[in-house]
């Protein structure tokens, strides 16, 4: 109850907007369901995904392989190596 007696309304729940697959009504309009966009993305999620693999192992190979044999091959104590 607020001031004054008057009750307040309960909030109605929205229903999710997106519904997966066919058709599908939201604020902006009608989306729908495009096999060879879904395709696309799938590829360039399987793409990122790999990409960001391979950064992992060459940054652990950076710290610990590559720059242990750059220090052994400048001849440099671990002093000067930092």
């Amino acid at each position: 109850m607020v001031p004054g007696g008057t009750a307040i309304p309960p909030r109605t729940a929205r229903p999710f907007p997106f519904r997966y697959g066919g058709r599908s009504r939201c604020s902006l309009g009608t989306v729908e369901s495009n096999p060879q966009a879904n395709a696309r993305r799938g590829r360039l999620a399987a793409i990122i995904t790999v990409g960001h693999a391979v950064k992992h192992l060459y940054m652990g190979a950076l710290e610990d392989v590559l720059m242990a044999q750059i220090k052994v091959g400048l001849g440099l104590t671990n002093t000067q190596f930092g």
